[in-house]
C-alpha cells in the first residue's frame, strides 16, 4: 500500500485545529433540541386545516344537494303548468265541441303535455286527464267538468295519478 502526500495550502495551515471542549458540545445540543411547544403548535394546525376541509366539504356537498332539490323543484313546476295548459286546451275543446275526447298532444315552447282522455259524452259531467313531463318531473291533472252550456262549470281541479 503506498501512500502520497497531501500539500495543505498555506492559508489553511495557519487555522488552528482543535476538538470541540465540552462546553461547546453542549451549547450546540441546546441549539438543536427538539421544542415540544413547536410540536403542539404544528398538531394544532394539522388539526384546524382538518377541520376546515372536513367543513368546506359539507358545505359544498350540502350547496349541491339545495341545487339539485331546486332544480327538481323547478322542473315539477314547469311540468305543473304545461299540464294546467293542457287542460285549459280541453276545456276550450269541450266547449267548442262536446264530442271531444282528448287524446292530443300540445307542443309548447316550455315542454310538451297531452290531453290524455275526456270521459263522459254531451255538455253535462265530463272528466279530463292531463298530463305533462319535464326532464324526470311529471305532472297528472284531473278537471271535472259540471257544464259546458251556456257556461263552463268545473266541480274540481285536482293534481292526481290516473
Amino acid at each position: 500500500l503506498r501512500v502520497s502526500s497531501i500539500s495543505v495550502s498555506p492559508s489553511l495551515r495557519s487555522i488552528p485545529h482543535r476538538a470541540p471542549s465540552m462546553n461547546t458540545l453542549k451549547h450546540s445540543n441546546r441549539r438543536f433540541r427538539c421544542d415540544n411547544r413547536g410540536v403542539i403548535a404544528l398538531m394544532a394546525m394539522v388539526i384546524v386545516a382538518a377541520v376546515g376541509v372536513v367543513v368546506v366539504t359539507g358545505l359544498l356537498m350540502r350547496g349541491t344537494g339545495e341545487t339539485h332539490t331546486a332544480l327538481v323543484s323547478a322542473h315539477a313546476s314547469a311540468a305543473r303548468a304545461l299540464a294546467e295548459a293542457c287542460a285549459e286546451r280541453a276545456l276550450n275543446q269541450l266547449r267548442l265541441s262536446p264530442s271531444y275526447i282528448g287524446g292530443e298532444s300540445l307542443a309548447l315552447p316550455s315542454g310538451t303535455c297531452q290531453v290524455v282522455n275526456v270521459f263522459g259524452s254531451g255538455t253535462t259531467n265530463r272528466t279530463i286527464q292531463a298530463s305533462a313531463t319535464v326532464s324526470s318531473a311529471v305532472q297528472k291533472l284531473v278537471v271535472v267538468v259540471s257544464s259546458t252550456q251556456p257556461r263552463l262549470e268545473l266541480s274540481s281541479w285536482k293534481a292526481q295519478d290516473f
